[in-house]
C-alpha cells in the first residue's frame, strides 16, 4: 500500500498546480483562456484590425433568450461573436454584430433605458465569485452606458452624460448598414486581474424589432444564465500566453559574408480552450492502476 500511495503522489506531483486549481473551481464552465496583451497593442476606434486580435478567444452570441424576448419563437434575430483579450488591467471585447432589423435609437432610451437600443453588453465578474458584476454597454450610435451590482445592490445607471463612463470604459462603434453589420470595441477597465484569473462572462445583444419590443441574444451558457444572474456566469481564464506576435532578432550573419536578413515574426501561441482537469485525473488514475498491478504481482510471488 505504502508503495501505491508512493507512486500516486510521484505522478500526481508532475501534473500542473493550475489543472488541481481549475478542478476545484465549481463555479461555472470555462469558455476558453483568452491570451494577454499591453495597452499599447491595441487602438480603440471600432476595427480589429490591431495584429493581437487574430488571436483572441472568440465565442458567438446565438442563442435566444425566450424569457426576455418580445417574440420566444422569432428566427429573424441579430447574432454575433465577441474576441476577448485582456491587459493588466483591462478586459478588451470586440463585438462583430449581424442585424437584420435596423430600428433607429431612441434618444429617451438612450438615456434613461439604453437596454432598449440596438446595442451589445459584457457583464463581468472579476473574481467569478457570484457577488460583484460590472455592466458595460454600448449600442450602434456609440451611446455608452455602466451599471454595477455590488453583493447584490443595484448602483445604478451611468449614463453617457455622467463623468463616470469615460473614467470604467473606452468604446468606439462602427455601421455597415449596407451589410446590416455594426461592431463595437470596448475596453472595460477591471482591476485586480492576473495571469490566472477566472472572470465570470455574459454576453448579450439587445436587437429592437421595432421602436417598443426588443429581443435578447446571448452566448451559450452552461446553466442558462440571465443578464444578472451572477451566481450562474460560465468564466473566462486569463491566459500569460501573448496575443500579439513576437518578432525574433536577425541572426548575426557578418562572418559568413551574407548581407542583411530581415527580421522574422513567429505566431502567438493561440488560446487553449480545453480543460486539462480530466487529463490530470486519467495520468492518475493510470498510475495507481499501474501500481495496484505491480504491487499484486509481488504478493502472488510471494505466495507462490
Amino acid at each position: 500500500m505504502k508503495k501505491i500511495l508512493a507512486i500516486v503522489l510521484a505522478c500526481a506531483m508532475l501534473i500542473p498546480a493550475s489543472v488541481f486549481f481549475a478542478l476545484a473551481d465549481a463555479s461555472g464552465v470555462s469558455f476558453g483562456n483568452v491570451p494577454h496583451v499591453s495597452d499599447s497593442d491595441i487602438t480603440v476606434d471600432g476595427n480589429n484590425d490591431d495584429p493581437a486580435w487574430a488571436n483572441a478567444l472568440t465565442l458567438q452570441i446565438n442563442v435566444l433568450d425566450t424569457n426576455d424576448s418580445a417574440d420566444p419563437d422569432s428566427t429573424t434575430f441579430a447574432t454575433g461573436t465577441c474576441q476577448l483579450l485582456w491587459s493588466d488591467d483591462a478586459i478588451y471585447a470586440f463585438y462583430a454584430i449581424n442585424d437584420p432589423t435596423i430600428i433607429a435609437p431612441d434618444p429617451d432610451n438612450q438615456q434613461n433605458s439604453p437596454w432598449m437600443c440596438d446595442s451589445v453588453e459584457l457583464f463581468l465578474d472579476p473574481t467569478n465569485g457570484g457577488t460583484t458584476v460590472f455592466q458595460y454597454r454600448v449600442d450602434r450610435a456609440n451611446f455608452p452606458s455602466f451599471d454595477n451590482r455590488i453583493d447584490g445592490v443595484d448602483n445604478g445607471l451611468t449614463g453617457p452624460d455622467a463623468d463616470q463612463c469615460p473614467t470604467v470604459m473606452t468604446w468606439a462603434s462602427r455601421v455597415d448598414d449596407a451589410n446590416h453589420m455594426y461592431y463595437v470595441e470596448l475596453k472595460a477597465n477591471t482591476a485586480g486581474i492576473s495571469a490566472g484569473s477566472k472572470v465570470g462572462l455574459q454576453l448579450q445583444i439587445n436587437d429592437m424589432v421595432d421602436d417598443t419590443n426588443r429581443e435578447v441574444v446571448r452566448e451559450a451558457n452552461s446553466q442558462d444564465a440571465l443578464s444578472w444572474d451572477m451566481t450562474m456566469y460560465d468564466y473566462i481564464t486569463l491566459d500569460a500566453t501573448s496575443a500579439v506576435p513576437a518578432t525574433t532578432a536577425a541572426p548575426d550573419t557578418t562572418a559568413a559574408g551574407g548581407g542583411d536578413v530581415a527580421a522574422t515574426t513567429a505566431p502567438a501561441t493561440s488560446p487553449t480552450t480545453g480543460d486539462n482537469g480530466i487529463v490530470a485525473i486519467v495520468l492518475v488514475a493510470i498510475a495507481a492502476l499501474g501500481a495496484a498491478v505491480v504491487t499484486g504481482k509481488v504478493v502472488a510471488r510471494k505466495r507462490g
